[in-house]
């Protein structure tokens, strides 16, 4: 479990993106078990991944639209787990459109909170290897933030490979190690 901490703007959001192949990086590399995450089947790589970023994007379609985009053939109980895992079951029962509820681009329509626990769902059904997290409590409430501690402490209990980059101290007491962007950008300017 490795937490990625530093101040705004010293990269840890680029990080998530080099981490999850949504942008490459200009220079060097990112390996994977010492492998070049460039020669790594893309298709393959995102099935590793259980990802929820910062500010969680969707399709412009329904909740079981953008839950189904994230594996093959995903039933409707595996579906009403995850969103029970991410507090979100009340919503979809108390909606009159349940799961076929839509959701988008827009990010006025859904408040913080709802998108990043949606996007907790979503990540939950990906039976990968790799948990990462860009300020995953970052504008939660209390109970949100739980449902986050309570999976990242589930995902480390599967001995999953867990990077967070947070600010979190909750989430920091719990790395096994830290990665301190703003120490590593200071000893690159003294050298």
């Amino acid at each position: 479990t490795t937490v990625i901490t530093g101040s705004n703007g010293s990269g840890k959001t680029t990080l998530f993106d080099l981490l999850t192949g949504l942008i490459k990086p200009s220079d060097g590399s990112i390996l994977v078990d010492n492998l070049n995450l460039d020669q790594i089947e893309p298709d393959w790589w995102r099935k590793q991944l259980l990802a929820v970023g910062q500010e969680p994007e969707f399709l412009e379609d329904t909740i079981r639209t953008n839950l189904c985009n994230t594996v093959e053939q995903v039933a409707d109980e595996d579906m009403t787990n995850a969103l029970s895992l991410a507090g979100l079951i009340s919503f979809i029962d108390q909606s009159k459109d349940g799961l076929d509820t839509v959701v988008g681009s827009s990010r006025t329509k859904f408040n913080l909170g709802f998108r990043k626990r949606l996007a907790l769902a979503r990540a939950s059904l990906v039976d990968g290897t790799f948990v990462v997290m860009d300020e995953p409590t970052e504008g939660l409430d209390g109970m949100g933030a739980r449902i986050f501690y309570n999976f990242l402490n589930v995902q480390i209990k599967n001995k999953k490979t867990v990077v967070v980059l947070s600010h979190d101290p909750a989430i920091i007491k719990g790395a096994d190690r830290v990665i301190d962007l703003d120490k590593i950008q200071n000893s690159l300017k003294r050298a």
